[in-house]
C-alpha cells in the first residue's frame, strides 16, 4: 500500500513506491511543511515519526531532529504535560524578553511586549494549583517589605511634608538658595542653585514637579563631593508653584520655557560676576570664544521636551541630554495608551483638559480644600506601591505630587492644564536627526502617562544616544530606582566619552 495509516498525515502524505514517481515529487514539496506544520497540532508517536524518518531519510530535517529526541521520554512526558501551546509561549518568552534589549530597537519594544504577554499566558495557564501557592508567597513578600519600610521610616521618620522637603536637601554641604527676577515679558521667575561650581547641570522637571524630586540623585552628587565641580539649577516653570503667570495666557509654550531657561543662566552668571552675551557664556580668559553654558540638561517629563528644544536652538550650548521618562512632542496623542496609539483618544483627552479649564474657580478651590483635609487617606492609597518597590518615601512623593497639582489654588491647577495642551501643540522629533548632543535616554516599560515606546522613538532618531529601559519602572522612575537610576545619570555625566555606539539596555 502506498497510503500511510500514521494519523496527522494520512491525508497528506503518501509513501513512494517504484512506480509512481508524480507521487514522490508531490512528497518533496510537500512534506517538510507538512510534518513541521502538523506537529504544531498534535502531539504524535516519537517512534511513528523515526519510522517516517528512516523510510524516507531526505524527505525533512524536522524528521530527524524528532527522531533524535525520540531516545529519551523526558521531552515526550514534558511535551504532552504542558502542551505545545504553552511550551511556545515560554520560548516565545525567553527569546523575546532578552534579544529585544541588546538587539533590536525601536521595534525591540514590541518584541519586549510580546515576549511578556507569552510569559504570563504561560505562568496563567497553569491554573490554580499555581495560584494556591503564589498568593501566600505574594502575601509574605508585602509583609516582608512592610517590615522594610517600617526600618526606612525609621531612619528617617517623616511625618509631613515639611519632614519630607528637609530629608530631599539633607546634610548638602551647600544648602540651597533660592532666587528671583523678572523676565523681558513681566513673569517673576523662581529658581534654585545647589553648589559651587563652574560647570552647570539644569534640571526641568516634570509639569507639577518639584526640584526635590531629584532627592537620590542630589544625595548621590554630594557623596561624590562635586558641588565643587557642578552647580545644580532648577527653575518652576511660568503661572507654577513660586512663579508667576504671564499677562498673556499663550505665553506657556515650550519655547516660552526655553527662553527662560537661556534668561536664568544669564541672571545666575551675572550675580557670579561673568560676562554674559545673548545666553552664551564668554571666558574673560578667552574673550569672544563660545563655549557650551550648559554642560548637562537633565529634563524628567514636560523637561525632556524643554531639554530637546534647547538641544534643538542651540545645538553648542548644551554638553550632554538626560531625557527621563518624557516625549518628543504630541504628548495627548499617547498618554493613556501604553501598547499604541488609539486613533481618536488624543482628541478626548485633549476636549476633556478643555472642560476641566473651563470651571470655575471655586469648583478648583474646593478641590484644593478636600485634598488638603484628606492627606492620610491620600497616602495610604499609595502604600501598596511604596510596598511592591520597597521604599517608604514613594508614597509621600506621590502625596506631594497630588498636593501640587490639585491642592494649591484654582490658578495653579488651571496654569498646569494650559500647559499640557501646550505639550500637545509642540513637536521636536523633526529636529532630533541634526542633534549631536550625547543624549541618555530612560523609560519605563510600566509608563501610561509618557509610554516607552516614546522613548524607542526618540533612540531610533537621535544620532548620538544610550537606551536605558527599567522593566517595571513606571513614570516616576527617579524615585522608584532611586539607587540604581541615579548612578546610571552620574556614570553618564562624569564620563569623558559618555557613549559608544547607539545601544539599548534592558534593566529589570
Amino acid at each position: 500500500s502506498t497510503q500511510s495509516t500514521w494519523g496527522p498525515f494520512n491525508r497528506i502524505i503518501e509513501f513512494p513506491s517504484p512506480g509512481r514517481p508524480f507521487i514522490r515529487r508531490s512528497i518533496d514539496r510537500t512534506s517538510k511543511m507538512a510534518i513541521f506544520s502538523k506537529l504544531l497540532h498534535s502531539v504524535p508517536s516519537f517512534l511513528s515519526l523515526a519510522e517516517l524518518a528512516k523510510r524516507f531519510p531526505d524527505a525533512s530535517l524536522s524528521a530527524r531532529i524528532m527522531t533524535s529526541l525520540s531516545k529519551s521520554d523526558f521531552y515526550l512526558k514534558l511535551i504532552r504535560s504542558l502542551g505545545w501551546a504553552r511550551i511556545m509561549l515560554l520560548i516565545l518568552s525567553f527569546i523575546c524578553m532578552p534579544t529585544s534589549g541588546k538587539h533590536l530597537f525601536y521595534y525591540g519594544w514590541l518584541v519586549r511586549v510580546c515576549g511578556y504577554s507569552a510569559a504570563l499566558l504561560a505562568i496563567g495557564s497553569l491554573g490554580w494549583k499555581f495560584w494556591r501557592v503564589f498568593l501566600p508567597l505574594f502575601v509574605i513578600f508585602l509583609a516582608w517589605r512592610q517590615r522594610q519600610l517600617n526600618k526606612q521610616l525609621q531612619k528617617y521618620p517623616i511625618t509631613c511634608l515639611e519632614d519630607l522637603t528637609k530629608f530631599a536637601v539633607r546634610d548638602l554641604k551647600y544648602p540651597p538658595e533660592n532666587h528671583y527676577f523678572s523676565t523681558k515679558d513681566n513673569v517673576r521667575l523662581h529658581y534654585v542653585t545647589v553648589g559651587r561650581g563652574e560647570k552647570l547641570i539644569v534640571i526641568g522637571n516634570g509639569l507639577g514637579g518639584r526640584f526635590l524630586y531629584f532627592e537620590p540623585f542630589i544625595q548621590l552628587l554630594n557623596k561624590k563631593n562635586l558641588y565643587d565641580t557642578y552647580t545644580l539649577v532648577s527653575w518652576d516653570y511660568r503661572g507654577l508653584f513660586e512663579s508667576s503667570s504671564p499677562d498673556v495666557p499663550s505665553r506657556l509654550s515650550i519655547r516660552d520655557h526655553v527662553d527662560d531657561v537661556l534668561a536664568i543662566i544669564d541672571d545666575f552668571k551675572s550675580k557670579q560676576s561673568s560676562i554674559v552675551s545673548d545666553g552664551i557664556i564668554e571666558n574673560k580668559q578667552n574673550s569672544g570664544k563660545k563655549e557650551c553654558f550648559i554642560d548637562c540638561f537633565i529634563g524628567w517629563s514636560t523637561g525632556v521636551q524643554v531639554g530637546l528644544e534647547l538641544a534643538a536652538l542651540h545645538p553648542n550650548g548644551v554638553g550632554r541630554l538626560i531625557l527621563l521618562n518624557g516625549a518628543h512632542g504630541h504628548t495627548l496623542q499617547s498618554v493613556f495608551q501604553p501598547i499604541f496609539r488609539i486613533p481618536w483618544f488624543g482628541a478626548i483627552i485633549h476636549d476633556l483638559l478643555l472642560y476641566l479649564r473651563t470651571r470655575t474657580n471655586n469648583f478648583w478651590d474646593k478641590l484644593s480644600a478636600k485634598i488638603n483635609r484628606n492627606h492620610d487617606i491620600i497616602r495610604y492609597m499609595y502604600r501598596p506601591y511604596s510596598l511592591i518597590y520597597g521604599n517608604a518615601l514613594i508614597e509621600w512623593w506621590l502625596l506631594h505630587y497630588i498636593k501640587d497639582i490639585w491642592g494649591i489654588n484654582s490658578r495653579h491647577t488651571t496654569n498646569y492644564l494650559r500647559i499640557f495642551h501646550q505639550l500637545d501643540a509642540h513637536s521636536a522629533h523633526h529636529c532630533m536627526p541634526e542633534m549631536k548632543t550625547p543624549t541618555l535616554i530612560v523609560a519605563g516599560m510600566l509608563d501610561v502617562l509618557t509610554p516607552s515606546y516614546l522613548s524607542y522613538e526618540m533612540a531610533r532618531v537621535l544620532p548620538h544616544n544610550r537606551l536605558i529601559c527599567y522593566t517595571f519602572s513606571t513614570h516616576f522612575s527617579i524615585v522608584e530606582y532611586k539607587n540604581k537610576l541615579p548612578r546610571d545619570m552620574y556614570e553618564f555625566l562624569i564620563a569623558e566619552h559618555p557613549l559608544s555606539p547607539t545601544s539599548t539596555d534592558s534593566v529589570t
